[in-house]
């Protein structure tokens, strides 16, 4: 199981990686890298029960995530099952990213990542992720 999870995981990371850094895509790509559960196929949500979510005959527990998909929904492979991934840039929430970034960073090129919940991740995995997906000049806070 964990083997053929391996598989997907890298199928969706590298998916990710390829598409342009958008807040949606750089949110989709955050949520892969800190363990939040993804559909391994695209099909119709037929069952969620508690954190139990059913899609086709693949059953996915998104722990102590809270599902955001409900029953009769369709996803698309790699779909992220879970909340909790919120991504804000200057345009988005201007008050916080001021907040945050000291005097010697452009406000502009600022971008807050956080997560409510914590699955399994990997820091170098989240280093490699800051490096090679956001682009060049912008500064997580």
């Amino acid at each position: 199981m964990y083997a053929n999870h391996i598989r997907y995981f890298s199928w969706a990371y590298s998916e990710a990686l390829r598409k342009s850094p958008t807040l949606n895509n750089i949110k989709h790509a955050y949520s892969l890298i800190l363990g939040y559960p993804f559909a391994y196929e695209a099909g119709e949500v037929t069952d969620v029960t508690g954190t139990v979510i059913t899609i086709g005959d693949l059953v996915y527990d998104v722990g102590p995530g809270v599902p955001n998909v409900i029953t009769g929904d369709t996803v698309k492979q790699f779909d992220i099952l879970s909340t909790g991934i919120t991504v804000e840039d200057w345009y988005s929430d201007s008050g916080l990213i001021e907040g945050l970034v000291s005097s010697d960073i452009e406000q502009k090129l600022a971008l807050h990542l956080d997560s409510t919940h914590t699955f399994s991740h990997s820091t170098p995995m989240i280093n490699f992720f800051k490096k090679t997906f956001l682009p060049a000049g912008l500064h997580l806070v």
